[in-house]
């Protein structure tokens, strides 16, 4: 039994796939139909009935480990004296790849199996030879491949997600592609090429190849829309890649996702992410809903000065479809001017709550509106999301017109512009709506501020002064 199992493994990559994952996970993989389809189309790469092949699966579904770190490792396996290129869109994700290849390769059941070892004059993680004249180099994107010839590449990962509306970077990861690492192939003709990525955008590395044609391309959504034949295996429409993987719980966070046509079903609609100006519907006067409360969401500057950062101070009120930014102050400020705009603001509106990010001149902000005021205060503490990943989570709401603003107001054109730039180099009204979007969501309809506050003396507005 155990010579048919290792012959198995020798000559089968699914067989020695799934060897891997239990030597490296600590379990059986058991029998998942995607993978066996994965490791069937792989496998035909791996013996030149294809020669360019793309691959999109969703995050957490094993691409990397099969298709890059498994590929690796039994391409060496097969053919000691194989020089792979592993290109991906970061040196720490290089590295890590690199590092569970050679986990592999050190195996004692691989090393019983196959005669492929390791060189020790030339065993750096990212660059090392076998002893058979083979080699692995391991580079981000922007690393050096000057000098190294492959015979196969895989480019894992072109992309990071926060760049899935970087033009440029989408750009520069296509013009990289072409002639930079397909020119490092030893036979450009017949040498494999496999990429394995998340759908991202119309234009990522698959768009772009794909509208160039030539390329196989193997899509596995993470739940089936329609019935689908690939190969032998049969997925029926609503079925999970993983459906002993998600809960019910879980498979409805993952669709609320605003990422969730691409990043999880793989669909080239990523142009629906593209914010543009019609995205921003106007309002007049008389369609302000009535008996709504008003709130304020500021994102507050360091200092002062034409090279630092604006402070933002926005003016909201919601109806049940609707955002609708009433007014907006923006300035290069110090702390005194922001907080002086802040209480012109607070007295022309008379808002029943106030956003404000702890962070900068905000912790004093907050600090100086709990103590003379008697509104709300709602400290907004920064997590740890990237200001593009806070904004792909609202794209949604911006992309169905929910956000409406005041027709032939001053700001709204430099507001526009800032959410629809290719290459945005200020997020302070960004950040500011993001706040107010992510902190309304959840909100039940707001009444109006009381025009006079029980125990404070109020101003004309109803708002007490400071």
């Amino acid at each position: 039994m155990a010579s048919q199992a290792d012959a198995l493994i020798r000559s089968d990559f699914e067989s020695f796939t799934k060897k891997c994952f239990r030597s490296t996970h600590g379990e059986l993989l058991g029998p998942q139909p995607y993978v066996s389809h994965l490791c069937s189309e792989i496998a035909a790469l791996d013996r030149s009935e294809t020669t360019r092949l793309i691959i999109n699966l969703p995050p957490r579904h094993l691409k990397s480990f099969v298709c890059t770190v498994c590929l690796a490792a039994w391409r060496l396996a097969q053919r000691p004296s194989s020089h792979i290129l592993l290109v991906t869109y970061s040196e720490p994700l290089a590295r890590d790849l690199a590092r569970r290849v050679q986990g592999i390769i050190r195996l004692p059941w691989y090393q019983k199996l196959f005669a492929t070892r390791i060189a020790r004059n030339h065993s750096s993680v990212t660059d090392f030879a076998t002893s058979q004249g083979g080699e692995l180099h391991a580079v981000s994107v922007g690393g050096s491949v000057t000098g190294f010839g492959a015979d196969l590449l895989i480019f894992d990962d072109p992309l990071n997600i926060i760049d899935a509306n970087n033009e440029s970077q989408l750009a520069r990861i296509n013009d990289v592609f072409y002639p930079s690492l397909m020119s490092r192939l030893n036979r450009p003709l017949t040498d494999p090429v496999v990429i394995v990525a998340h759908r991202l955008h119309d234009n990522d590395l698959t768009g772009f190849l794909m509208a160039e044609g030539g390329w196989n391309q193997v899509v596995l959504p993470f739940l089936a829309e329609e019935d689908a034949v690939h190969g032998t295996w049969h997925r029926r429409a609503g079925e999970l890649l993983r459906p002993d993987a998600y809960s019910d719980q879980d498979i409805a966070r993952i669709k609320a996702n605003s990422s969730y046509p691409t990043l999880y079903q793989q669909c080239a609609g990523s142009k629906s992410e593209i914010i543009v100006p019609a995205d921003f519907p106007t309002f007049s006067v008389q369609e302000l809903p009535q008996r709504t409360g008003i709130v304020l969401s500021v994102d507050a500057n360091q200092c002062k000065g034409a090279k630092n950062s604006f402070s933002v101070i926005q003016v909201w009120m919601a109806s049940d479809k609707h955002f609708f930014l009433l007014d907006q102050w923006r300035e290069q400020c110090n702390y005194e001017e922001l907080r002086v705009a802040y209480r012109r603001l607070c007295n022309k509106y008379n808002p029943v709550a106030a956003l404000i990010e702890r962070a900068a001149n905000g912790y004093q902000l907050i600090r100086d509106a709990k103590r003379r005021t008697n509104r709300l205060v709602v400290e907004i503490i920064p997590d740890q999301r990237s200001k593009q990943e806070r904004l792909a989570a609202q794209i949604a709401t911006i992309k169905a017109g929910r956000i409406r603003l005041p027709l032939h107001a001053d700001f709204v054109n430099a507001y526009i512009a800032e959410f629809t730039a290719s290459k945005r180099t200020a997020f302070d009204q960004i950040d500011a709506t993001v706040q107010y979007l992510a902190w309304a969501v959840d909100q039940p309809p707001l009444r109006p501020a009381r025009a006079r506050a029980l125990g404070a003396k109020a101003n004309s507005q109803g708002c007490r002064s400071w």
